[in-house]
């Protein structure tokens, strides 16, 4: 049974000696944005990239869902934006 499909793009950048990973998930309803660095030290990485977000004036919040959790549930477990 096929439930339908999204689609995802991963673009790659270097960010404070690490690499950033930047998804952009198209949905039928929509598109959604996640950013992930992975790190030995998280905090401090975790602490840089919310300064740079909040710098350039870009709403974000944390994901607590997967891409096929929002493609099921059309979005609507991610509200809100920090």
């Amino acid at each position: 049974v096929c439930l339908g499909g999204f689609e995802n793009v991963r673009q790659e950048f270097p960010f404070a000696g690490h690499t950033r990973e930047l998804d952009e998930t198209r949905f039928a309803w929509g598109t959604l944005y996640e950013v992930e660095v992975e790190s030995a030290r998280p905090e401090e990485v975790k602490a840089e990239l919310e300064a740079l977000l909040k710098g350039k004036g870009v709403l974000f919040s944390y994901s607590s869902t997967t891409k096929f959790h929002n493609f099921i549930t059309g979005g609507k477990a991610e509200e809100g934006g920090e």
